[in-house]
């Protein structure tokens, strides 16, 4: 016998937010009273269909949920700065909303599904403030503005399930991941336009996550390994909020060992990314390790054109993006089944990386090359690998970056 509210839905009992819907109760609440009566009565899963939801405000997710949000979009009121899901388990900070949060617990097992053409989609009109650093009113968009403009933020979570979304309208980063393991991230669409509009950001302490099928367009990078980061106070310059809230772990005694981002597997991403973004970016500062990384099957999906952008994957940041970077930061990487059409340099890497191992690229663009690198790498075996060029390999020392 099914419990009063809830619904058969492929196969498992759902509770299905429409049937919380009121005249005069806005969408955020009936999302918010469909999910809290969903895990009162245990049965975790939250069925999102039937119309198009305008939120004002995060949905926030309990531990052990199940969202399916079935062919419609969710979409982001004017105005609003804010994730569209993250876990329950952030407790904002009243009087510094947009900073450091009060706390941030363990959560696990949460899985938002997007099925039949599901949508999440920022705002049209953005809040405005003044910025600290450049001393006039602006958009509170890209990420100077920190981690309250992601639309997805999963962080300290054991067991997630992001899958089958398209992005659109989005403000900063689209989905953002930090301290957290045992993910997947799949079947994903983004279309960004933003300031450093990353697709997928993949932060400090992330480990055994699993990242397939994903395409689009972004403005930044399609898919980030980031493991810089650091506690500082904010604003910070030009940075006006943290990007990585739980950072403030830091100070509070985390070993460095917890922050490192290590077996992460890649495959199958098409890149219509231009400019000067990248399909796969390593990023790694102050001690913090990326290490076991497989990455197979990245694909330029721009025409073989004058190159356009940086590279399809690499590691190449310098100043404050990158600190205290050493030799071993980057190790055990293993990349194969690379396309390159508009880049002059399929991968690059400026900084030493231990244990590469590359094969199968193929360079299309006829100034381009398969691997700039360092003298450290630049004698890296790459077999099964051509360029229309002629030339596999060329010194990163030579190399300035023109931005």
């Amino acid at each position: 016998m099914l419990i009063p509210k809830t619904i058969i839905y492929d196969g498992e009992i759902f509770v299905r937010a429409i049937d919380f819907a009121a005249e005069a109760k806005s969408d955020s609440d009936t999302i918010d009273e469909a999910i809290s009566y969903a895990m009162d009565c245990h049965a975790n899963n939250l069925l999102i269909d039937s119309k198009d939801w305008y939120i004002d405000r995060a949905i926030e997710l309990p531990s052990g949920i199940k969202v399916v949000v079935d062919g419609v979009l969710i979409k982001e009121k004017d105005f609003v700065f804010d994730n569209i899901f993250r876990p329950k388990t952030v407790t904002l900070n009243p009087d510094d909303p947009f900073g450091y949060p009060l706390s941030i617990d363990k959560s696990h097992n949460v899985r938002i599904i997007g099925k039949n053409g599901a949508t999440l989609e920022g705002p049209d009109r953005h809040q405005r403030m003044l910025h600290p650093f450049y001393k006039e009113e602006q958009d509170m968009v890209g990420d100077y503005w920190g981690w309250r403009g992601f639309l997805i933020f999963i962080t300290r979570c054991d067991g997630f399930e992001i899958t089958g979304f398209k992005f659109q309208k989005i403000r900063s980063w689209t989905v953002a991941v930090e301290r957290s393991k045992n993910g997947r991230l799949y079947d994903l669409e983004f279309y960004s336009y933003c300031k450093n509009g990353d697709g997928i950001n993949l932060r400090i302490g992330c480990s055994r996550i699993v990242i397939e099928n994903i395409k689009g367009s972004t403005s930044d990078d399609m898919i980030a390994l980031n493991s810089g980061g650091e506690y500082c106070e904010y604003p910070d310059n030009q940075y006006v909020f943290p990007l990585i809230p739980s950072n403030y772990l830091i100070p509070l005694g985390e070993s460095i060992e917890e922050r490192h981002i290590h077996d992460v597997f890649i495959s199958d991403v098409h890149s219509a990314t231009t400019d000067y973004s990248e399909a796969v970016a390593f990023l790694s500062s102050n001690g913090h390790k990326i290490y076991r990384v497989y990455i197979n099957g990245v694909f330029d999906d721009n025409p073989v054109i004058k190159p356009k952008r940086l590279n399809i994957i690499g590691a190449y940041y310098v100043g404050r993006y990158i600190k205290n970077f050493k030799e071993g930061d980057i190790s055990q990487i293993r990349i194969e089944n690379v396309i390159s059409n508009s880049t002059e340099q399929a991968l690059m890497f400026r900084h030493p990386v231990s244990d590469l191992v590359i094969s199968n690229v193929t360079q299309n663009c006829k100034t381009g090359v398969v691997l700039l690198a360092l003298d450290k790498n630049i004698n890296t075996p790459l077999p099964s690998c051509s360029s229309a060029s002629g030339v596999l390999t060329a010194p990163a020392e030579d190399w300035v970056l023109k931005l």
